[in-house]
């Protein structure tokens, strides 16, 4: 019997803009104007470092990064660029049609710093009875197996009590199929197909009522 259905954040609830844009161009700007060099070089040096840390559990971490480049104000950059959140147009209805059926829970790669920014700004943070973020809750830098593992203990619930849906195949996907949950892939992208694979949330929903 299904009693939870956890989904990953980001490319399934919200969109990326706003992260790639943190990312991508306003940390690059900051390091240009603290190192007076051209932004073009200093995106060649920030993404160089970015590629040196990939495997650290505080890669999404903001702060981590600002203290590596001596960089300050990240709360001021977050609150300037909170307007490019976005909610993609199926999450809210389908998370109030799910809240009195199932508790509903998120797993992230994300910080709570911004992932907690992100679900207050688009008002769905009463939907979720738990959040689980792996670099803060695990030391850990995406979902692998034992990250589920640890989810199950810390909800009380067996694997066929719980559904993760996410747009990573690899951490959404097989991940919590190896330890026994049932794992839907949303590929946005309708690149694949499958029983396991959804294009949108919508077609979520009606695998939800089909394995009921």
């Amino acid at each position: 019997m299904i009693k939870v259905i956890s989904f990953d954040l980001d490319g399934t609830l919200a969109d990326e803009n706003f992260d790639k844009l943190i990312w991508n161009e306003e940390i690059p700007k900051l390091f240009a104007k603290k190192y007076q060099i051209p932004v073009e070089e200093a995106k060649e040096k920030v993404f160089s470092e970015y590629s040196k840390e990939e495997k650290h559990h505080r890669w999404t971490d903001i702060v981590f990064w600002f203290e590596k480049f001596k960089l300050d104000g990240y709360d001021k950059l977050l609150h300037d660029m909170k307007h490019e959140i976005r909610m993609f147009p199926d999450s809210l209805p389908l998370l109030k049609e799910l809240k009195n059926k199932y508790k509903l829970v998120i797993i992230t790669s994300s910080t709570r710093k911004f992932l907690e920014l992100k679900i207050k700004v688009d008002g769905i943070e009463n939907f979720f009875s738990k959040i689980f973020s792996t670099p803060d809750d695990f030391k850990k830098r995406t979902k692998d197996p034992e990250v589920y593992s640890e989810v199950l203990r810390s909800l009380k619930l067996k694997p066929e009590e719980l559904i993760h849906i996410g747009d990573s195949y690899e951490a959404d996907y097989l991940s919590p199929r190896k330890v026994g949950i049932t794992a839907f892939f949303l590929d946005r992208s309708k690149e694949r197909k499958g029983e396991e694979i959804v294009h949108s949330l919508s077609e979520f929903k009606e695998k939800i009522k089909c394995l009921n």
